[in-house]
C-alpha cells in the first residue's frame, strides 16, 4: 500500500507544479572582436546605412559648394592679379602668396564645414540655417583676405636715379598724398603709376630729403 500511496502523492504534486520555462538560446555571431546577437547586428547594420547615406549626401553637397567656391574664387583672381596685382607685381609685392593663403582658407575651409554640418536628416530650416551660416562665414572670410589684399597693393613703381622700387600702400603718408595733382594720386582700380624722382634743385629742399 505505502508504495501506490507514494506514488499518488508524486502524481499530484507532478499535476500542481507550474510548467518549467523553456530557454531559448540566443543565436551570436561574431563581429570583429565581439559576438553580437542578431538584434545587435541589425541595429549596427542600420546605423552604418544611415551613415553610409548621410555621408554620400553629404559629399555630393560638400561637392557642390567646392564648385562654387572655385568659381567665386576665380571671379576674386581676376580682379585681383587684373587690376591690384598685375604681372610682374604679383611677384614683386607678395600678392602671389597672399592670394594663395587666402584661397586656401576659402576653397577648403567652406565645403569642409559643409562635410561636416550636412545631414539630410535635419528639418528643412535648420539645414539652411547651417549652410547660410557657412557661406557667410566663407564671404566674410573673402571679404576680409580682399580688403588686405587692397590694402597692402602697389601703387607706384618710382625710378631712383639707378633703380626701380615698389612703393606699396601702406608706406605712404596719407596727408602727403592729398596733396599730389590728382593725376598722380593711388588710383582704386589699375595697377601701380610709373614715376621718377628728380634732384631738388633748391638747397631748402635738398636738406628736407637729406
Amino acid at each position: 500500500a505505502l508504495p501506490s500511496r507514494l506514488q499518488a502523492r508524486l502524481c499530484l504534486q507532478n499535476t500542481h507544479r507550474p510548467n518549467a520555462v523553456k530557454r531559448v538560446p540566443i543565436k551570436k555571431e561574431r563581429f570583429g572582436a565581439l559576438f553580437l546577437s542578431e538584434t545587435e547586428l541589425a541595429a549596427l547594420h542600420n546605423i552604418e546605412m544611415k551613415f553610409q547615406h548621410r555621408f554620400k549626401a553629404a559629399s555630393r553637397a560638400a561637392a557642390l559648394h567646392l564648385m562654387g567656391s572655385l568659381l567665386l574664387a576665380v571671379l576674386a583672381a581676376g580682379v585681383v592679379f587684373g587690376f591690384w596685382y598685375p604681372y610682374p607685381y604679383s611677384e614683386l609685392a607678395g600678392g602671389r602668396d597672399l592670394f594663395l593663403l587666402m584661397l586656401a582658407v576659402h576653397v577648403v575651409c567652406g565645403p569642409l564645414l559643409v562635410l561636416v554640418l550636412y545631414n539630410p536628416a535635419k528639418p528643412r530650416s535648420e539645414l539652411w540655417r547651417d549652410l547660410g551660416l557657412v557661406m557667410l562665414i566663407q564671404l566674410a572670410a573673402l571679404g576680409y583676405g580682399l580688403h588686405v589684399m587692397w590694402q597692402a597693393r602697389p601703387v607706384y613703381l618710382v625710378q631712383e636715379v639707378d633703380r626701380f622700387k615698389v612703393i606699396v600702400l601702406p608706406e605712404l603718408d596719407e596727408v602727403e598724398v592729398t596733396k599730389l595733382p590728382r593725376s598722380l594720386r593711388p588710383r582704386w582700380m589699375g595697377g601701380p603709376l610709373t614715376v621718377a624722382i628728380r634732384s631738388p634743385k633748391e638747397k631748402k629742399k635738398k636738406n628736407k630729403v637729406l
